[in-house]
């Protein structure tokens, strides 16, 4: 139904301003649930394109799209638009900025001295993700309505998004030692 109401013709001519016309608010906030649900059936890549989808309908994000969004491009290595998004919302004030960005110089093999700065400016923002990516605390099934991105509550909605991806990297955990 939501579709019928909202896509087409009345998407085309709101893409960009849909968070503006308060009746789609339902409707965005549907789409984020649904990318959700995707990523708990296994169908990253099509959360990731309607993560995307939430990210073209209002391009400042007001729902919170680019935080998965930024995990999913690590994940299927689309180092390309992790990068443009990284730059995109530069403000720094986002766990998954400062954690994400040391994933990806991890990922791509970065220099042992740009890889360390980006992890020491990582823990500076918020020391409470370290133990949940060295495995020594696991994430409590909590259900949270609001967060700070520099306390344990951030902590625990960064690594529910994005655990997984570092648990994958090969000899991670030898890097992350030195940070304890």
């Amino acid at each position: 139904v939501s579709e019928k109401k909202f896509g087409g013709s009345y998407e085309i001519e709101n893409e960009g301003n849909f968070w503006g016309v308060t009746e789609t608010r339902p409707y965005m906030r549907l789409l984020s649930m649904k990318a959700e649900w995707l990523i708990a059936q296994g169908k990253r890549h099509n959360a990731m394109e309607l993560y995307e989808k939430l990210l073209r309908l209002h391009p400042d994000d007001a729902i919170g799209a680019r935080l998965p969004l930024q995990v999913l491009y690590l994940e299927f290595k689309e180092y390309d638009k992790f990068i443009e998004l990284q730059e995109r919302f530069s403000d720094g004030f986002s766990v998954h900025h400062h954690y994400n960005y040391a994933l990806y110089l991890y990922m791509v093999q970065a220099g042992e001295d740009e890889l360390d700065e980006a992890m020491d400016e990582a823990i500076e923002f918020n020391p409470y993700v370290l133990p949940y990516l060295q495995g020594k605390k696991k994430i409590k099934d909590q259900y949270l309505t609001r967060y700070n991105p520099k306390d344990e509550s951030g902590a625990t909605v960064y690594c529910v998004d994005a655990l997984y991806l570092w648990h994958q990297q090969y000899g991670i955990q030898k890097w992350l030692k030195k940070f304890s």
